[in-house]
């Protein structure tokens, strides 16, 4: 029936799906050698993605050059026909899932980076409302406080005391609210940038461990933003 529907409406070149069982259907691409190059890789390209938009259990994807060819032995194939009419695509995410799957890791995120005894010296004094703000830079073995600003300090104040094309986390009182402030400059490099991304939810750990409550996490590319940003 499907083969004389197609030579009845003269179909150039088609997708045809067909029901194989109960959970499992079948797609075929039918493009004959006729076909001008242009839409042969037009459908060849469109194969992969009707199979995924369908949302239907495709056991069988195959193609055919003649109507005649649309018969039950077309979907008889060897594990051989089915690499070989993979797209490259197809073959490097099926090389992938093959992969082995590395054990996750139990180690938290910054764990080997805690606050040294000058950091924590300034979050405490942060919390007692001793100072407006501190800053804090990361290292591969700890994390320590760069520079502390006195309780009447201004926000311009602190904007000076930070280099723009430098990583910080600050630590910032404005209108009786608490800030955390992750400075993180575009042109910071890979390996630096994960450091800082990595250490973050330990930071905000240790912070909370000496009663710091942040209002507000923020994250800037450029230290000049800052007031804006706590606005």
């Amino acid at each position: 029936a499907v083969r004389k529907v197609i030579e009845g409406e003269k179909v150039e070149a088609c997708f045809v799906v067909v029901r194989l069982s109960e959970k499992e259907f079948g797609q075929v691409l039918l493009v004959p050698d006729t076909v001008k190059p242009k839409i042969r890789m037009l459908y060849a390209s469109s194969s992969a993605h009707l199979r995924n938009a369908s949302g239907l259990p495709i056991g069988s994807d195959t193609h055919a050059v003649k109507v005649s060819d649309l018969a039950p032995a077309l979907f008889s194939r060897t594990e051989e026909d089915t690499k070989q009419m993979m797209t490259e695509q197809e073959k490097t995410k099926e090389k992938i899932d093959a992969m082995p799957i590395a054990p996750a890791t139990t180690a938290m995120a910054g764990v080997g980076c805690p606050l040294t005894p000058e950091g924590a010296k300034a979050a405490e004094e942060f919390v007692a409302g001793e100072i407006k703000a501190a800053t804090f830079t990361v290292t591969q073995t700890s994390i320590t406080v760069d520079k502390t600003f006195p309780k009447d300090a201004n926000t311009e104040a602190v904007i000076a005391g930070v280099p723009a094309d430098q990583p910080r986390y600050i630590i910032l009182k404005s209108d009786d609210k608490s800030f955390l402030v992750y400075v993180c400059p575009n042109n910071l490099k890979p390996k630096e940038r994960m450091l800082y991304a990595a250490s973050k939810n330990f930071f905000i750990l240790e912070m909370g461990n000496r009663n710091l409550k942040f209002e507000r996490r923020l994250e800037i590319d450029d230290i000049n933003t800052i007031e804006q940003a706590i606005a």
